[in-house]
């Protein structure tokens, strides 16, 4: 309890004091457990009782988000997506056309933003995050594994002809190099990418950005060689404005997901089978 005090409890709630006290009683009683502990005038909730309103609460949030579902069905049917603005604008909005002729009749909706700070909240029917796959309380389906390559513009390759003739990927640390400055991110940067050919030094030119989307706009200007994802990326490749230096590859047991609290009852199984197949949906238990 927040306040430590059945009255005030009540109050908040609009309710009578003696209400509170009664039904909690008939808990314990049929539990068998003690839910709060009296310390005179105050009350501090037990483990038992921590354990049990967090069951509460998880059942309303399951009803809460049932209740979503249907209100959705009959009201229209539509299907909301987030994803990260650099996501957006490299993987999902190029496939957006497609996607919706697949999907029919139901709309599908995409928000944005720069964190997955809110991707959990229930007006988000799908997410698409990084990781391993592992999020509490949540269905996931890999999309893209993590592999990482090389690649500059036509303007970078002006500036450094010999860029097109790199063979070994210790020569890749004599040209300036982008990547992006993200604390704690897990994912292949120019530092686990060298090391896995077994290079340790420092890059003679480091340019790091707070995003993918500056870090593209100064690599479209020449100004060094960045690490594109491979099923990401790939476009950017295919319509010139980038080329691969070298023939070098390196991947990890990361990966791009799809995640939602459910991903099996429609139309949201269907948009997960349009974005990528047939994925296997993974259940994660909560933590």
């Amino acid at each position: 309890m927040r306040n430590g005090n059945f009255s005030q409890a009540a109050r908040e709630l609009d309710v009578a004091a003696s209400a509170i006290s009664r039904h909690i009683a008939q808990v314990e009683d049929w539990s068998g457990l003690e839910l709060f502990e009296r310390r005179g005038r105050h009350v501090v909730v037990t483990p038992a009782g921590t354990a049990i309103a967090e069951s509460v609460r998880a059942g309303f949030d399951d009803i809460a988000r049932t209740i979503e579902r249907l209100q959705r069905e009959k009201n229209g049917r539509y299907v909301t997506i987030a994803c990260t603005v650099d996501v957006g604008m490299n993987w999902l909005m190029p496939r957006y056309a497609d996607i919706r002729i697949a999907m029919g009749d139901v709309e599908v909706r995409i928000n944005t933003a720069t964190s997955y700070a809110n991707f959990d909240s229930p007006e988000i029917d799908l997410s698409i995050r990084f990781g391993d796959g592992r999020w509490p309380n949540m269905e996931s389906a890999l999309l893209i594994d993590e592999c990482v390559y090389p690649a500059a513009s036509p303007a970078f390759l002006a500036r450094f002809p010999a860029a097109r003739a790199v063979k070994q990927a210790s020569e890749l640390l004599q040209f300036p190099l982008l990547e992006l400055d993200i604390p704690e991110d897990p994912g292949l940067n120019w530092h686990r990418f060298l090391r896995h050919f077994g290079l340790h030094p420092e890059p003679k030119q480091m340019l790091r950005f707070p995003s993918h989307v500056m870090m593209l706009h100064s690599a479209s200007r020449g100004d060094g060689i960045p690490l594109f994802w491979k099923g990401m990326h790939d476009r950017l490749v295919e319509d010139g404005q980038y080329v691969r230096v070298g023939d070098f590859e390196v991947g990890s047991k990361l990966g791009y997901y799809v995640v939602g609290r459910d991903l099996v009852h429609e139309p949201i199984a269907s948009l997960v089978r349009v974005l990528r197949g047939q994925a296997d949906i993974v259940r994660r238990p909560a933590s």
